[in-house]
């Protein structure tokens, strides 16, 4: 997930919750909580309103907001057992595809990483009686650097699959844009739709198909120079390996999730800046051996972010990001 090791604490309560004008941002505050710990968030619209769906890294739990309603709280959903020793294992990521919710976790005790279909309310070895599902498994994961958001690309899940796992170590491809089948089996190998990253943390499927990603790299190593570990960005569907994709605006900013924001440009979410940064395309170019790249350019600042960004139907943008008493929930809307 993030490249820092943090220390990390429990979700607290709501705080507090400020006015919903037009234009202006509702701030709910999740409590003492450490980056790193509330993540997976997830815009949900149904005919019951609309939700921010989030997943608590430590103790397996997803709990939901209407944010609507915020002061009413947010209520539990499901709790998977997880593995959490380490720094970035445990409860990663989540999606939903056709009204079916899956997530990606590493099991206690082995830390396999796995994708599993979120089943009522609680998901562990049986869940009424019957076999949880697993649709993909990835062998152990290592204590950092080990992915696992995940998304949507035509009905089939989008993983963001990162440098320290057994995949890594049984293809010696580094980490991937991995395309799983949510009707497949635990052994499954996947699709990579690009290979070579370090932590593809944050990435995004546009409306017309375009796959952006950004690679949460730890800057150059001086004892691997055959690894490139500069943060790139860029149109993981047009090159095969992320080194072919453009060096990101710097200082480096731990890219951490990725969204098409209402006007058609691309929102990043940085995790040592805080700030969700609007960028837009400038150009295509051609790399040697590699196909197309498309080149973006930073566009503005929109509002504070450092793990989460999602936008509903209207143009409401819910983001999680940074306080000074810890991690909050922010809401702006049209």
């Amino acid at each position: 997930m993030l490249r820092r090791g943090l220390a990390l604490l429990w979700l607290a309560a709501i705080a507090s919750c400020s006015g919903s004008s037009s234009g202006t941002t509702d701030v709910v505050e999740l409590g003492d909580v450490a980056p790193g710990e509330v993540v997976g968030l997830t815009a949900v619209e149904s005919d019951d309103g609309r939700f921010a769906d989030v997943a608590d890294r430590l103790d397996g739990t997803i709990r939901r907001l209407d944010i609507d309603d915020p002061n009413a709280g947010f209520t539990t959903l499901a709790t998977i057992p997880v593995g959490t020793d380490g720094a970035q294992r445990g409860l990663l990521g989540q999606v939903i595809i056709d009204e079916v919710r899956y997530a990606a976790w590493t099991q206690p005790e082995t830390l396999e990483l796995v994708i599993g279909e979120v089943v009522g309310d609680v998901v562990g070895d049986v869940v009424g009686g019957a076999q949880t599902r697993i649709v993909w498994s990835g062998g152990r994961a290592g204590d950092g650097a080990i992915g696992g958001a995940l998304g949507e690309i035509d009905g089939q899940i989008l993983l963001g699959l990162g440098r320290n796992t057994s995949w890594d170590a049984e293809t010696n491809a580094g980490g991937a844009l991995l395309v799983i089948d949510p009707a497949g089996s635990a052994d499954q190998n996947g699709i990579p739709l690009s290979v070579g990253y370090t932590n593809p943390w944050a990435f995004t499927v546009t409306q017309s198909g375009e796959v952006w990603v950004a690679d949460n790299a730890a800057g150059p190593d001086p004892d691997n120079t055959d690894v490139d570990d500069i943060e790139r960005i860029g149109r993981g569907d047009l090159v095969s390996n992320r080194n072919d994709l453009s060096q990101i605006d710097g200082p480096g900013r731990a890219p951490t999730s990725m969204v098409e924001l209402p006007d058609g440009r691309i929102g990043i979410c940085g995790f040592l800046d805080n700030e969700l940064r609007a960028y837009e395309a400038i150009g295509i170019d051609t790399v040697a051996g590699a196909g197309e790249r498309t080149t973006l350019d930073r566009a503005g600042q929109i509002m504070p972010c450092n793990l989460g960004v999602a936008v509903y139907s209207d143009g409401t943008v819910i983001t999680l990001a940074q306080t000074e008493s810890g991690e909050s929930l922010q809401i702006r809307r049209p």
